[in-house]
Parts: C-alpha cells; structure tokens; sequence
C-alpha cells in the first residue's frame, strides 16, 4: 500500500470531479454535494466527510447593507458609496464589499449553538467573480472540503482541522438561467468562492461521563469481593478514593497536599486534555500510606 500511494504521488489521476473526490478524499468543484441530515457543524471530526454539505436560505443585498458595511469597517472605495463614479468603471450600480458577501456567506451557514466546532481557524483563498449589487439575493454552499489530522497540544481537548468550501450563488441568474436552454445560458450563478478552516473536536468515547447517577449505578454492584481488572485496591480503597476525590471536585476539600512530584505536574495536567485511557498498572506512591492493606 505505501508503494501504491508514494506511486500515486508521482502520477495523474483523470476521472469526474466526483471520482476524483472518492479517490483523493477531497472534495472537487463540481462534484456531487452529499446532503447532509443535520447541520455539520453539528458533527464531531470523526463523522465529517469530504462532500458533506449543506445548502442555506437565501438573503437579499439591500442599499443600506452595503452603506453600514462601509461605515464600520471604514472601506470607503468610490464602488460602494460614490454611485456617480462609476460611469467607465466595470460597476454599474452601488457595489457589495467581498468581505460583506463572504461575512453574510459566514452568516448564513454558521450553525449558532454550542457544538463540537470549537473555532474559526483561518481562511485558505477567496476569489470574488463578479459585483453584486443591492437587491441580489444569495445563498450559500457549504462542504466539506477536506480533513486534517493535528495532535493535541498541552491544554487543548483532541480536535482536527475541517477545510470547507463555500459558494456563494445568485438567485437571479439560477432563475434567469432556469428559463434559457443551457446554450444560451451566459452568466454563471457562482459569485464568490472560498476555502475556510474549522478546528472541530473529536468524538470522545473511551470514557464515562461521572453522573451522580451512573456513580451510584457502578457503587451498586460494588462488593467486598469484587477483583480489581488491575492495580492493588481493594474495593474498600475505591470507595474512599472516590469520596475523597467527589469532596475536591465539589469544593467541600479546600486544604489538600498534592502528591503528584512537580516536575511531573504540567505533563499530568495535559493528560487530562486527551482521551488516552489511564495506563494500566501505574504507580501510585501514597497509595500504601493512605489506604493500608
């Protein structure tokens, strides 16, 4: 397999964009969209796939979108807000900004609740096509474009970057297009194109979530005989542990020694931050002192 892809690296591969995307793992313009059940900002990392996508409502352009744009970001150029101008220019009536069009594409497709996309990771490349005007009406294209892996850096809970492709398409011409044959179609709906990058947490299954209830479930089948899968505690030692540790999480234990060595803190702390399980028979010096056998 190494082989087959360091060959790969050396060749072209030709097909349609869609086979392209299946056999590269990363989406291409022009392939087929796979419509999503729910938003993908909804997904963890692990469940994201090149292709998935999302198709948003539409939003109208108006005069006083483009005047407010301009006033708070103070981008003044003679297109937006100087309409006798532009006779002998490429415009023909007061012009968006591109950076109104791709923060209203962001507007559109941003899913607003709390989820797994953790942050905005930057913008890849943006190309604007074509002006538009007040009183066009967009919508936006969002798929995932691809994937990238990242290691988990100190505090940081495991997440990956998710590269999506975002088109941003006017109504007027699909509809005006939607009347010609596709010979006498002359104007691309396509207004704007962009690569942005997500950092989005990965799906966390290796531990339990310590509920009350699920810690009394696990308390419940709990006996003197019970035979730890590994380690020397004694069912009597848990329960302790487990009442000391329930006293600092809740702040009923304010006064406490740290064990753990400090040179050993940062790298214990981080631990905390991935989803490695805790490693089987490790050492832990007071356990003798606090809980004698």
């Amino acid at each position: 397999m190494r082989g087959v892809k360091h060959y790969l690296q050396r060749c072209a591969i030709q097909g349609s964009p869609t086979s392209l995307t299946k056999v590269t793992g990363i989406y291409q313009p022009k392939a087929a969209y796979i419509e999503a059940p729910a938003h993908p900002f909804t997904y963890h990392w692990d469940d994201i796939q090149p292709g998935m996508s999302l198709k948003t409502h539409n939003r109208t352009i108006t005069d006083t979108d483009i005047v407010n744009f301009g006033n708070i970001t103070w981008d003044h150029f003679y297109a937006h807000t100087d309409i006798t101008s532009l006779d002998g220019s490429i415009f023909e009536k007061r012009t968006a900004h591109g950076y109104f069009i791709i923060s209203m594409a962001a507007g559109l497709f941003v899913y607003p609740n709390k989820g797994p996309v953790a942050a905005n990771y930057g913008l890849e490349e943006i190309r604007f096509l074509r002006p538009i005007y007040n009183n066009d009406t967009l919508y936006v294209r969002l798929t995932c474009k691809q994937k990238v892996d990242r290691d988990a850096r100190g505090k940081e809970h495991p997440s990956g970057i998710v590269k999506w492709y975002v088109e941003v398409f006017d109504t007027n011409v699909d509809k005006a297009n939607a009347l010609l044959p596709k010979t006498a179609q002359k104007e691309d709906p396509l207004v704007c194109i962009a690569t942005i990058l997500t950092m989005v947490e990965k799906k966390q299954e290796v531990f339990v979530e310590l509920t009350t209830p699920k810690i009394e479930s696990c308390l419940a089948k709990l006996t003197l005989e019970s035979k730890p899968a590994w380690g020397i505690m004694t069912p009597q030692h848990m329960v302790e542990h487990l009442e000391y540790t329930y006293k600092i999480a809740s702040g009923e234990l304010q006064d406490f020694d740290i064990s753990t060595p400090e040179k050993y803190l940062e790298k214990t702390q981080d631990s905390l931050y991935n989803y490695e399980k805790f490693p089987a028979n490790s050492n832990f010096p007071h356990l003798e002192e606090r809980y004698p056998g």
